[in-house]
């Protein structure tokens, strides 16, 4: 639990600005350890290989839907 505390500390500055989100690092720690809270008791490899894989695939759509906001963003200053 160590590790991904400091994880959490470590990250939350970066993906606050990364991704210019309009919130406090500290809710940003928050939701990142809730999501961790989840899956605590998870102890079988094959179990934890398919919720990696779910969450590079959840990652991958939400930063498409991103991209594809920030790009109508810019549109429509144009």
């Amino acid at each position: 639990m160590l590790t991904m505390s400091l994880c959490c500390a470590i990250q939350g500055p970066e993906i606050q600005q990364m991704y210019s989100l309009n919130m406090p690092v500290s809710k940003i720690r928050t939701k990142v350890r809730e999501e961790f809270e989840k899956r605590r008791y998870v102890n079988q490899l094959r179990a934890i290989d398919v919720l990696i894989m779910q969450s590079h695939m959840e990652f991958q759509v939400r930063e498409r839907q991103s991209q594809d906001l920030w790009a109508i963003q810019l549109e429509m200053r144009d």
